[in-house]
Formats: structure tokens, sequence, C-alpha cells
């Protein structure tokens, strides 16, 4: 589970942002994202973008929606192609700090 901070000093607000280095570059098709299982009060809105080096970003989707009360994988399908680096940046939600239970990426 990755989460936002919450305590040890102050809170951070939106946005909250996730890198995931997949070390090599991959064939990616789509990603898919599972919230929380036992609070339905995380992010609504986010950002896809995608790397091959780490350092220059473009943009996969954005102003994408999630349901954080939909306890199920939540799928989005991008334009195939190789990536190293995918960042997921989250923009609205239903409180200051938030969270991810799961991150997939498909390669097929």
């Amino acid at each position: 589970i990755w989460h936002s901070r919450y305590n040890g000093g102050e809170r951070s607000s939106y946005p909250h942002w996730l890198s995931v280095d997949m070390v090599n570059e991959t064939y990616v098709t789509k990603i898919a994202l599972a919230p929380r299982q036992n609070n339905p009060r995380g992010f609504t809105k986010f950002n896809l973008e995608g790397s091959t080096d780490g350092k220059t970003w473009f943009v996969l989707g954005e102003e994408l929606a999630f349901d954080p009360a939909h306890l199920s994988y939540q799928e989005y399908p991008i334009e195939p192609q190789y990536l190293r680096n995918i960042r997921i940046t989250m923009t609205e939600g239903l409180q200051d700090l938030t969270f991810l239970a799961e991150f997939a990426v498909f390669t097929y």
C-alpha cells in the first residue's frame, strides 16, 4: 500500500504523486489501480504520465476518474508504447491525504 504523509509533521495536500521505475523499458498497454479496501475516502482524479528516462515526462491521460469506494481494479488503457517509468499524480480527493493499494502494469 502507498500512502501520502499523514503524521510526523504537517499533512501534505494535493497534488500527491507516485512514480514507478520498471528498471527496463517495457511495452505497456494499460495500467490498473486498486483502492485501499478499508477506506473509501481516497483520491478521485489523477493524471497519468510516462517516461523512458525518468526525467522527461509525457502525458498518457489527464483528469482521469477514480472511484475509491469501488473495491476491484479500475483499468486505464493507454496508447501501447515502450515505457520505463510511469507516474500517477493524484489531483483531487475526498480528503487531503490519500492512498493506493495496488498498481498494475499490463504488457499485452
